[in-house]
């Protein structure tokens, strides 16, 4: 189908707009406007048809090399997203995390990741694939789950700037923000227990989660936050399947966005279209201010997320989360921030 790319999203039909929404990311359009066009199709009114998977290898890219060892496969799309594709044993060592002064910091920042500017840091990224923070040795050290975090702070998750230390390990402990898919962290043989204990907070007075369904093809979990939704499966394999939305913000440094991630079986195709946007005067309406989306497929772990340094955080963000996992379609929203609803 001919389209006018000078002409608007909003202004497209319903037919122009599912037929993007269906074929995904183009060198004409990015993921960004896929998930513009789901958002104006279910605004009028229109059920999402089925989306074909992404073939990424066909996106316009470039490599890019990272200043630390690592087994992924790193690159930059030509509309500007930072992709880190880990294989199945995915490790990445870090790289410099003592910085003379805040200058030096944003320059290496800003040469790694191609920000357009050294005063507003902000871009989006997607990571693909488990994966564990090593030594210079191979053996496993404390890992984010971030690969920025995991590159630019010590074994010990530390940061030094001007002789000032920032302990982003114990922030993220405190505040929950490991994020999944890290390799030393594999709940797997411990499914089972996983399920029992999201069975009982579901039913506790002031527990996390509400259960939504239990059917044959197993159980449906929400965080009562509403972070997170968290599946289970009743037949073949045992497994866990998690869309879960988080949000950082230590010091410098910021990040939220959504992921995917499987313990047992994986996922045959995931996806997630998210929108982030900020305060409308004094309300908890948030305009949208970027829309992104991603997907994976055959994997356990995929993510879409914004970050930035030196910068200001999004007020929150809201992903629309698919995968087909465990013999069905599971899909669900999930949310971080102070967003109570949405415009634009």
């Amino acid at each position: 189908m001919k389209t006018d790319h000078a002409v608007p999203l909003s202004e497209w039909s319903v037919e122009q707009l599912s037929d993007l929404y269906v074929q995904g990311p183009s060198r004409a359009n990015g993921p960004d406007d896929v998930a513009w066009a789901g958002d104006l199709l279910v605004g009028r009114g229109i059920e999402l048809p089925n989306q074909k998977p992404w073939d990424d290898s066909k996106l316009p890219s470039s490599a890019v090399v990272l200043p630390a060892k690592t087994n992924a496969v790193t690159r930059r799309f030509e509309h500007g997203k930072f992709e880190f594709r880990f294989p199945k044993d995915g490790i990445m060592e870090h790289g410099q995390f003592e910085f003379k002064d805040r200058d030096e910091l944003q320059a290496y920042l800003a040469k790694v990741f191609h920000f357009p500017g050294t005063s507003e840091q902000r871009a989006s990224f997607s990571r693909k694939g488990r994966y564990q923070r090593v030594d210079d040795r191979g053996d496993p050290i404390f890992t984010f789950g971030d690969p920025i975090l995991d590159l630019i702070t010590n074994r010990h998750g530390v940061t030094i700037v001007a002789g000032e230390l920032f302990d982003f390990r114990s922030k993220a402990i405190t505040e929950g923000g490991l994020r999944g898919g890290r390799r030393g962290a594999n709940l797997t043989p411990h499914i089972d227990t996983v399920k029992q204990m999201l069975l009982a907070e579901s039913v506790a007075p002031k527990g996390g989660y509400e259960l939504v369904e239990c059917s044959e093809a197993g159980m449906t979990f929400a965080s009562r936050n509403p972070s997170s939704m968290v599946f289970t499966a009743s037949s073949g394999p045992p497994g866990v399947l998690t869309f879960r939305a988080w949000r950082t913000n230590a010091w410098f440094y910021w990040s939220l966005g959504t992921e995917i991630y499987t313990l047992g079986p994986n996922f045959s195709w995931a996806k997630i279209e998210s929108k982030y946007g900020d305060h409308l005067g004094n309300s908890n309406t948030c305009g949208v201010t970027r829309r992104d989306s991603d997907s994976d497929t055959n994997d356990d772990y995929v993510d879409e997320w914004e970050a930035g340094g030196f910068s200001d955080a999004p007020t929150g963000h809201q992903s629309r989360c698919q995968a087909n996992w465990g013999g069905s379609s599971r899909s669900g929203t999930v949310s971080k921030g102070t967003c109570g609803s949405w415009q634009g």
